[in-house]
């Protein structure tokens, strides 16, 4: 058995050997086909046009042959340096390697600018100032520009220092306000959200007279004609307007009332003699102009007597009044609020919508006396100034038309358990009603011309004081409106001191 298998050990050896000799004799071959292997180019290079390559030997030809090196993976992402430059990474044929490039930077809007930190368009953030307010006039009114604060106040005096204008927290960043010729100061005032005061500014502008022809005057875009017993408006050809005429004197009568779009051209002819007033819209409800009056005379035509009745414009309203009624008309389809004060005797509210209240109203049997007259849109904003107007004579032959209110009675109740301090206030107010919790009731902070300058309605009136924020009052003489069901007023007085 051990010398079996020493046999074998032998036998494995031996072929071992054999393999051995072969491999060795089969080498000796093959290099006495190279006796001189040639060296071969192992780097790759590039040749210039996006190729790479490299040599190696190839002992079956004992030669250098030629491979393709594939190309490197070049990301095409773009990244910004945070200096501003905006770079791509592509790949370079001449060097047959990634590399940077720069793009150019994107193209902003007017209201951009290019932020270097991220190579991005970011919005332009104005800090509000006055310094940016511009404030310019013309023969059609002023105009406000850059009210672009959180909270703007805009007040427009005339030279009796008669507030024409005025809108606080609601104002537009463009505020076009149409008034007559004459010499104006104008009041702005920015804050920011919590009603910090940021900065404030005063200009004087003068409003110049229409130094138009005789017979032509402009309202904007449209040119008002007249002549014997004609009134021609004409706008721009294939521009749409809407279009008001009334006659005012002697007597008032409505003669256009175009709310729906009109044709640029209108033409009125035979018209009796009187002063008339033209207003003018574009298409989108902006006012042109001012009321323009213009006189007509028709020595063809008498005029009708009729009951003395006047008129004033507020913006889109015409208030006619007169012999104890007042109406107010504004465009149909719109939406206005309404507040009548008296201002003889003791004050008091004779009409006070503010809701639902549509594009018409009136108040009929009232004393003779002055009343001041306020009306605003949907959105709050004043149509006009408030403005004050005296009734006289007896009562309307005709009576002016009421759709939409009635005349609004209040009475007066016990002030003795009711506690409005301090005064005068600077930033807050408290308001006792204590006695009255449970009840319906609203506050309002009204200023002299009538307007609300802040206001709270309650379902249901607290038994704790009650805090009215007036940081919107400027210094000067409001009055604290407080309303209760079954039509209970008080007004008190109090004295804002900034």
């Amino acid at each position: 058995m051990y010398y079996n298998l020493h046999c074998y050990t032998r036998s494995f050896l031996c072929l071992l050997i054999t393999i051995a000799s072969l491999n060795l004799f089969s080498q000796t071959t093959n290099h006495a086909d190279c006796p001189e292997p040639p060296t071969c180019k192992e780097n790759p290079e590039c040749d210039g046009n996006g190729l790479i390559t490299k040599e190696v030997f190839d002992p079956t030809t004992c030669s250098c042959i030629t491979q393709v090196v594939p190309l490197p993976l070049c990301t095409e992402t773009t990244i910004c340096d945070g200096e501003g430059n905006l770079l791509r990474e592509v790949f370079d044929p001449t060097n047959c390697n990634c590399m940077m490039i720069p793009i150019q930077e994107p193209f902003c809007a007017a209201n951009e600018i290019f932020d270097e930190d991220n190579c991005g368009c970011v919005p332009v953030v104005t800090e509000p100032s006055c310094d940016l307010i511009s404030v310019s006039a013309d023969q059609n009114g002023i105009t406000i520009n850059k009210l672009n604060a959180p909270i703007e106040i805009v007040q427009i005096f005339n030279e009796s220092w008669s507030v024409m204008y005025s809108c606080v927290g609601n104002c537009m960043e463009t505020e076009t306000v149409p008034l007559s010729a004459g010499d104006y100061r104008v009041y702005v005032k920015l804050y920011n959200a919590q009603w910090r005061q940021l900065c404030s500014t005063d200009k004087k502008v003068t409003v110049p007279q229409d130094t138009s022809s005789t017979g032509t005057i402009s309202c904007g875009e449209v040119k008002i004609n007249t002549t014997d017993g004609q009134i021609e408006l004409q706008g721009k050809d294939g521009a749409e307007y809407f279009y008001k005429v009334s006659r005012i004197s002697p007597n008032y009568q409505s003669y256009i009332n175009c709310t729906t779009a009109c044709d640029s051209y209108q033409k009125l002819s035979n018209l009796p003699t009187g002063t008339y007033t033209v207003r003018a819209w574009n298409s989108n409800w902006q006012s042109l102009c001012l009321s323009k009056e213009v006189s007509i005379e028709n020595s063809e035509r008498e005029t009708p007597t009729l009951p003395a009745i006047q008129t004033k414009q507020c913006g889109a309203i015409t208030c006619t009044y007169g012999q104890g009624s007042i109406h107010l008309l504004g465009d149909p389809g719109k939406q206005y609020y309404f507040k009548i004060n008296k201002r003889f005797d003791a004050w008091e509210s004779v009409l006070d919508c503010v809701r639902d209240c549509g594009h018409e109203a009136s108040v009929n049997d009232l004393k003779n006396g002055k009343y001041t007259v306020a009306v605003y849109n949907s959105k709050w904003k004043p149509m006009c100034a408030p403005f004050n107007i005296e009734l006289t004579g007896d009562s309307f032959s005709a009576p002016l038309i009421n759709t939409a209110n009635k005349r609004t009675t209040t009475q007066l109740f016990n002030t003795n358990n009711i506690e409005v301090y301090p005064n005068p206030a600077v930033q807050t107010v408290f308001i006792d009603l204590k006695a009255y919790k449970g009840e319906k009731g609203e506050i309002q902070l009204i200023n002299q011309y009538g307007q609300i300058v802040e206001q709270a309605s309650y379902n249901q009136l607290p038994n704790e004081l009650i805090s009215l924020d007036i940081q919107a009052a400027t210094t000067g003489l409001f009055f604290i409106k407080i309303m209760l069901s079954n039509e209970r007023m008080f007004t008190k007085k109090i004295l804002v001191n900034r």
